[in-house]
């Protein structure tokens, strides 16, 4: 029950932010840590989109509307 809610959290993280805010041709693993279902959801979705930024793949929404680049969402 404990890694099933990782996993609902973690899943609807990546299902808000990838579609947006992450630069399309990229593939993407997400591990759950022990502290994931103790950690509130916003700071889970901060540390997903800092991630994203150290990475390099990061894209602000706003730009991507702007210009086309935006894809929904397939899965």
């Amino acid at each position: 029950m404990v890694r099933n809610r990782a996993r609902r959290r973690l899943r609807e993280i990546v299902r808000q932010n990838v579609p947006s805010r992450v630069i399309p041709g990229h593939d993407l693993v997400v591990i759950a840590r022990a502290a994931t279902n103790a950690r509130p959801f916003d700071s889970l979705s901060r540390d997903f989109t800092r991630g994203l930024k150290r990475l390099g793949i990061y894209r602000d929404p706003e730009t991507a509307e702007s210009d086309g680049s935006a894809r929904p969402c397939t899965s």
